[in-house]
């Protein structure tokens, strides 16, 4: 299998196809977040969830070397209960509540 670095040296029939991939990935997300019936509240529970989420802290455990250690410093960010408070994925989910 070749390693091509940029999209510009792909067959033409490939770069077609990522073009009409991509758009159609941006008119389901318009259709999702913007102009759909439920938009609105989907929106703002999205909002909620990436609020909640600690990225700095995800970031760095994606960064360690073990995988093992990657891993369980995941599923501590995930699933541990700090200082009393809701795990992270307690707190999402409940930040989420109903989409109807």
């Amino acid at each position: 299998m070749r390693t091509i670095h940029s999209v510009d040296l792909l067959p033409l029939r490939f770069q077609k196809s990522l073009e009409w991939s991509r758009l159609n990935m941006a008119q389901g997300l318009h259709d999702l977040l913007v102009a759909g019936e439920h938009s609105g509240p989907l929106f703002t529970k999205l909002r909620a969830i990436n609020s909640a989420i600690p990225w700095t802290l995800i970031r760095n455990a994606l960064k360690l070397p073990k995988s093992s250690l990657m891993l369980k410093t995941l599923e501590n960010l995930l699933f541990n209960r700090m200082f009393g408070n809701k795990s992270l994925l307690q707190r999402s989910v409940g930040s989420t509540g109903e989409v109807r």
